[in-house]
């Protein structure tokens, strides 16, 4: 049976040149960056200068891998690294399942050894929405919904599941948690983050709508990146039409994970663990 989950959303056109579509390359073992990027942390928030002039949006790849768990059980295991113009990548962040629920640890690596950094969780379901808070240390940046139609609508209408994301761009206890709290309102009165586009530090993006290719079939234009027909393909834009960050699929577990401003690489990164592990 059709579930929003299982739809796949196809690239817009192949891949035709491993020099313009780079989807993964050496991983350099250092976070320096040569390719135009100086001193790019995990909470930069990236400007013109670091754009690609292809998409317009910084580009990250994601790997997944399965890692050793307690009892050995395994584990998944992601990381997320900024790609050069050559293609190489250098790792800044990973992620680490922990329980039987869908949370994750995210650590940062882009210096010697790792330190945690905060966390992914995906909170209680809440009316037709489905909640992953994302948390630098003890503050939450970013909340991204997922409408849960009911079975019934989605055989009768078979579309791509519905995505927002409300991101945070200041930090400041106080006004952390009236995002917090602002996020729980909107949710239970609208069932969406739209309330929280008012906040005078906060913005709300959602997905793309993809264009219908006839028989069932659904794409969306990556501008290259993507290579793969998956249902975690997607593009989050403002409300002026303009892709603001988009996770395509390139190969088995390889993700291009691309963003530009007011987004970071930590909320970039939790965006996509919440695509591909939802």
């Amino acid at each position: 049976m059709n579930t929003p989950k299982s739809i796949n959303i196809e690239p817009h056109t192949p891949a035709s040149s491993a020099s313009a579509l780079t989807g993964g390359g050496a991983v350099t073992p250092t976070p320096a960056f040569t390719s135009g990027f100086k001193n790019f942390g995990v909470l930069t928030v990236p400007n013109k200068k670091d754009f690609r002039s292809r998409t317009g949006l910084v580009h990250c790849v994601v790997r997944r891998e399965m890692g050793q768990g307690r009892f050995g059980l395994a584990a998944p295991k992601l990381v997320f690294a900024l790609q050069g113009r050559d293609g190489a990548e250098t790792p800044f962040l990973k992620a680490e399942k922990v329980g039987a629920g869908r949370k994750f640890v995210i650590y940062d690596v882009s210096e010697k050894g790792s330190k945690v950094f905060g966390t992914l969780t995906n909170s209680t379901k809440l009316g037709t929405s489905l909640i992953y808070n994302l948390n630098q240390h003890e503050e939450q940046v970013a909340c991204i919904s997922y409408q849960v139609p009911s079975i019934l609508t989605a055989v009768l209408e078979g579309r791509p599941r519905h995505a927002q994301i409300a991101v945070a761009t200041a930090h400041v206890d106080k006004k952390m948690g009236l995002f917090e709290a602002k996020i729980k309102n909107s949710i239970n009165k609208t069932s969406s983050l739209e309330g929280v586009a008012d906040l005078n530090f906060a913005h709300v993006f959602e997905n793309t709508s993809p264009y219908s290719k006839g028989g069932g079939r659904w794409g969306l234009n990556f501008k290259g990146r993507g290579r793969q027909a998956s249902p975690k393909n997607m593009q989050m834009e403002n409300n002026q039409g303009e892709i603001m960050l988009q996770i395509a699929k390139w190969d088995k577990n390889v993700y291009n994970v691309d963003f530009r401003a007011p987004f970071n690489m930590f909320q970039a990164f939790g965006f996509a663990l919440a695509q591909i592990e939802l």
